[in-house]
């Protein structure tokens, strides 16, 4: 099923928003069951297929555009991270796409990092502003 599911975002993307779909179409996206949900290396997206068969076509195309955009903004790049905590740095990214996407009109599964004091800030003015210490809680995680 999640071939189906998938293939047809990676269809949606492409017609409803071309500028992104070229950029999903350029980007290897690669099955992995031994993933939670989804992740990125900056160049690629990972996917577990057990995942993705449980989320509505909406949903996907909200992942999937989620892990895009870990990639179109450098999150995963070392400079970028800055010596931040990865895992602060994942929490404080995820909030910042998330508002995005939602504004953008895009729906995320339940438990997505997404509140909206965290509008239109950066990803290091969240991190900035995220608790120490305290659980580490990421949609995805960087490999």
């Amino acid at each position: 099923m999640s071939g189906v599911n998938l293939s047809g975002a990676l269809t949606k993307l492409a017609f409803d928003h071309p500028f992104f779909g070229t950029l999903i179409a350029m980007t290897p996206v690669i099955e992995d069951p031994g993933l939670p949900t989804l992740s990125t290396n900056g160049e690629r997206i990972y996917y577990n297929p057990a995942f993705i068969d449980k989320l509505t076509g909406p949903e996907t195309l909200g992942v999937l555009m989620h892990e895009l955009l870990h990639i179109v903004y450098l999150h995963c790049d070392p400079a970028r991270r800055n010596g931040r905590h990865p895992c602060g740095w994942n929490a404080a990214t995820d909030f910042a796409i998330n508002q995005e996407l939602a504004g953008w009109g895009f729906r995320l599964p339940k438990g997505a990092l997404l509140d909206k004091k965290y509008k239109e800030l950066t990803a290091e003015a969240i991190y900035d502003q995220l608790p120490r210490g305290g659980p580490c809680r990421c949609m995805d995680y960087l490999l």
